[in-house]
């Protein structure tokens, strides 16, 4: 299996307990990830990196920052790869799906935040969770590959796929 594919599917792994709400350590990912991701490009340090800072929230942020963690998680991952219908048969709660049938979804904010219970219209904790996570991106970028390059992390918010 390429480095990559190895990469991806590591990572799917962790995103996947994030998004359940389970308890990931950065040691784990440490120890299970960043020896496949130290000579891998650019692409594959900076989601690790997101990676690490999501669980970095997820054990340490306070119980809203945990829920809308969840909730980005559910909203980035339904806005990858290609709109897929969600089954009008289908009646499992968004909370509850896998990443896997996540994928493709093409969820609103406003949607994957009712699916934790979070306010649909508060736009402004997707932007304060955006602005933590950038700090975080740049604390842990600095700790494992080095303060001698810049962090690769835009400021404003903006993020990339996982």
């Amino acid at each position: 299996m390429p480095l990559r594919e190895m990469c991806d599917e590591a990572r799917l792994a962790y995103w996947s307990r994030l998004l359940r709400g389970e308890f990931v350590t950065v040691e784990d990912l440490d120890r299970d990830i960043l020896p496949l991701v130290r000579g891998a490009g650019v692409h594959e340090q900076k989601a690790y990196t997101l990676l690490c800072a999501c669980s970095d929230l997820a054990s340490n942020g306070s119980p809203s920052v945990r829920r809308n963690l969840k909730v980005a998680i559910l909203y980035w991952f339904s806005n990858m790869g290609n709109g897929v219908e969600r089954a009008e048969t289908d009646e499992t709660p968004l909370a509850e799906m896998d990443l896997h049938r996540i994928v493709g979804m093409k969820l609103t904010w406003r949607e994957a935040a009712a699916a934790f219970g979070a306010n649909p219209n508060d736009y402004s904790a997707y932007h304060r969770l955006l602005a933590k996570l950038k700090d975080r991106c740049d604390e842990h970028w600095r700790n494992r590959f080095g303060s001698a390059d810049a962090s690769p992390f835009p400021a404003g918010g903006q993020h990339e796929s996982t």
